[in-house]
């Protein structure tokens, strides 16, 4: 797990230690076993989360592009309407 993030199983195993379980005892080796699925869980999800950040920041960097694009496009047309029309108010003249 990141350096900056206390492990989840530090943060559990205190709950795990406090907890009085109806059995009496808890086998401690699948309590472990449980904390290190948690715990790569979390990075899964970490990860997850970093690749959406990815993804997301593309998407938007595509969309500018398009809308860009777009717009140039659309600026261009409408220079062109605008020349039309003055050359054809002169031609009727």
């Amino acid at each position: 797990m990141s350096n900056n993030m206390p492990s989840l199983e530090a943060k559990t195993s205190k709950l795990f230690a406090i907890t009085k379980f109806p059995s009496g005892t808890v086998d401690l080796a699948k309590a472990q076993d449980l904390l290190r699925e948690i715990d790569d869980l979390a990075l899964l999800l970490n990860q997850v989360k970093t690749q959406t950040d990815r993804v997301q920041a593309a998407a938007d960097a595509i969309g500018d592009s398009v809308l860009a694009a777009l717009g140039s496009h659309t600026e261009a047309i409408g220079k062109n309407e605008r020349a039309n029309s003055v050359h054809g108010v002169r031609n009727r003249i």
